[in-house]
């Protein structure tokens, strides 16, 4: 048991389950680590936190107390991702339906926006998951389901799916009232009972509820088509549910009334309970809503702000208007002193006191672990973005912080120099997302993949954004694995393939990448972008706008994003050719399209994008292209920059192979993505 107890990060857990299978191993210390039986159901699910999904199910073959005890761990939570998985989820709860083994254990299960659930299936969970407490699947499978009935058989259940029609929203209450925790009421539903002065009446059924979330429909026009609430529905909100722990609003008006009257805090009752507050794509018609949140949420430990924007023009306040708003900003640092999560989004420089507000924090003594201070969208602050602004951030983070976010400036600040700033306060960050301040190729910092991966041993999750990114190619060399899995990138510039060469033997835990806007230097004839990583296993990958760079006149020339990709499985390959034998690979047409590598175009279809297979001969066509001078001359008629703007029907598929193709290889994938269409 105080094997476990010592053990600092899941790379140690995780090697001490791989000793336990060895045969040299110590008779007294096998002996101590059988001990982790005896461990609480309670310690042993924080252990399993510190553990993959793989993990996990290795210690199951330890021995039959070890499978006892992570048994009901695997099993409590469970996601699915694809038809397939629901299909044989459900043969296997029918199957253990006498027993009840396996469904008894299941107390959490989700579905993603892509799975849903018939009718039948539906009937069946709570037969077969009788303890379950929280049921997540997409909004739109309620319009398909008989739920009047089956609903009541579930006990326990404390977590709904997102509520998006009146009547169904007023029968789950009904039904379950304060055995609630969490709610979600979106779209059509948060609508209507704004409308006729319904909405905050609900919540007077759910007295023990701790997350809330509102989100009404994203409108992009004037802010007084929003929703709208008041102090008042704030406070009547918390009347009705004074547990309450986590509010999100999104797409809301947040209406305090005209900034000529005088506004006070008398009579706010603070909520002490509450801990996360998260506002997105919401507008505030006064500052003064800062204070009132700083006010009446004393203890709150998250504090979110994306995309929140003022309904006064903000660039014709007067000066003293702007020391009102930044003064609010203060009011945060000053008094939430219990804050360990702070996110600003599309902050606006002459409203944002800057250098003020970190030493606010600083001599409020808040000890921060996560900190995003970013500025208006595509838009270079020479304050918040300044490397004085990025050394205050830095400073008022905690020594174990465990995420940053900060876009550069266009002051004399390399990455470099970033990283060293970083690395000195925070060496245990797990999250890190950094923007660049260069648009154009010429403008561009270049960013070292390496420097990053070895100054930051414990990071999990990348995200880099206008840089010029490099590594080098290390496939072949040893090297000292990393344990990222997490890697986005987005309007980057990259040389060749040794990223991802340099990836597929550093971070052999990566699982989930995307590529968005990104462009390829080739100095080569062929039009191919590739990416071979035959060892991984992807449970996401995303490709968005990828672009081929060609050398031309002394100037990279970017070609418009193309549309023609391919995708090879290796472990699905091996199991077609295990089915089909040693002569699988014979036939020309099965060896390249059924199976061994796919080939998609993405075509325009009516309203939408589709993708189809393309045949022998298409693939032939696509691989043996070369960019002639009419096809260059062509694409930049009209922009020396281009991008698509539109997508060729099927007919006029060729009039796309000049944009070149891209190639993914890996081991396995669980879906990919490719400019929003799902293969």
């Amino acid at each position: 048991m105080s094997l476990f107890l010592v053990c600092k990060n899941r790379h140690t857990v995780k090697g001490s389950v791989q000793e336990l299978h060895e045969n040299n191993y110590p008779k007294n210390q096998r002996q101590l680590v059988m001990g982790a039986s005896r461990l609480s159901p309670a310690t042993a699910q924080n252990i399993a936190t510190w553990l993959s999904d793989k993990e996990r199910y290795e210690c199951l073959f330890v021995n039959r107390a070890w499978n006892a005890t992570f048994v009901p761990i695997i099993y409590r939570t469970i996601l699915i991702t694809s038809r397939n998985q629901r299909r044989l989820l459900l043969d296997r709860l029918v199957k253990s339906e006498k027993d009840g083994s396996i469904g008894f254990m299941v107390k959490e299960l989700r579905f993603t926006d892509n799975v849903g659930i018939s009718r039948d299936d539906f009937e069946l969970l709570p037969k077969l998951c009788p303890f379950l407490e929280v049921l997540v699947f997409p909004p739109s499978v309620w319009q398909h389901l008989r739920c009047s009935k089956v609903l009541t058989r579930w006990k326990y259940l404390h977590t709904l799916p997102v509520l998006s029609r009146e009547k169904l929203a007023n029968y789950c209450l009904e039904i379950f009232g304060d055995q609630l925790r969490e709610i979600t009421f979106d779209g059509q539903l948060v609508e209507e009972l704004h409308q006729r002065d319904g909405f905050v009446p609900m919540f007077s059924q759910v007295h023990w509820l701790t997350s809330l979330t509102i989100s009404g429909k994203p409108r992009f026009n004037s802010y007084q088509n929003k929703l709208c609430f008041d102090p008042k529905a704030i406070s009547a909100i918390h009347e009705s549910c004074p547990f309450l722990q986590s509010l999100s609003l999104s797409w809301q008006t947040l209406a305090i009334g005209p900034s000529s009257q005088p506004h006070t805090l008398v009579g706010i009752q603070p909520a002490p309970k509450m801990q996360r507050l998260k506002l997105q794509h919401v507008q505030l018609d006064d500052p003064h809503w800062i204070h009132l949140f700083v006010h009446k949420y004393p203890n709150l430990a998250s504090l979110d702000f994306y995309n929140v924007n003022w309904t006064e023009n903000t660039h014709i306040l007067s000066a003293k208007r702007h020391i009102a708003y930044q003064e609010a900003y203060i009011a945060i640092a000053h008094n939430l002193k219990k804050l360990r999560v702070l996110k600003l989004n599309k902050l606006e420089q002459h409203l944002w006191p800057n250098l003020l507000f970190f030493d606010a924090i600083e001599s409020a003594g808040t000890m921060l672990n996560t900190i995003e201070i970013l500025p208006q969208h595509n838009y270079i602050s020479p304050t918040i973005t300044s490397p004085a602004a990025f050394q205050e951030m830095v400073q008022a983070l905690t020594v174990d912080a465990r995420s940053v976010s900060f876009k550069m400036g266009v002051d004399d600040m390399y990455p470099s120099d970033m990283l060293v700033v970083l690395e000195a306060h925070c060496p245990y960050i797990t999250e890190l997302d950094l923007s660049g301040s260069g648009v154009l190729e010429l403008d561009l910092h270049t960013i070292s993949l390496e420097s990053i991966l070895d100054r930051f041993l414990n990071l999990q999750s990348l995200r880099l954004q206008n840089f010029d990114v490099e590594a080098q190619n290390k496939r072949g060399l040893p090297v000292d694995t990393h344990c990222l899995k997490t890697f986005h990138l987005a309007k980057v510039w990259l040389t060749n393939d040794h990223v991802f060469c340099y990836l597929s033997v550093r971070c052999p835990q990566l699982s989930d990448m995307s590529l968005d806007d990104c462009t390829w230097r080739t100095n080569k004839p062929s039009m191919n972008i590739k990416i071979d990583m035959p060892y991984h296993t992807f449970r996401k990958f995303g490709v968005r706008s990828m672009h081929i760079a060609h050398h031309i006149e002394g100037i990279w020339t970017r070609l418009e994003d193309g549309t023609i990709f391919s995708v090879t499985e290796v472990k699905r390959n091996r199991q077609i050719l295990g089915r089909k034998g040693p002569r699988a690979g014979q036939n020309g047409w099965y060896r390249i399209d059924s199976g061994m590598t796919r080939w998609y175009h993405l075509y325009q279809f009516k309203d939408g994008l589709r993708l189809r297979r393309l045949e022998l001969r298409d693939i032939e066509m696509v691989k043996d292209y070369r960019m002639k001078l009419s096809d260059f001359e062509k694409m930049f008629e009209h922009d020396s920059m281009p991008s698509r703007t539109c997508y060729n029907p099927i007919e006029f598929w060729e009039d796309d192979i000049p944009c070149g193709y891209f190639t993914f290889r890996c081991h396995s994938i669980d879906m990919f993505i490719y400019d929003f269409v799902v293969l």
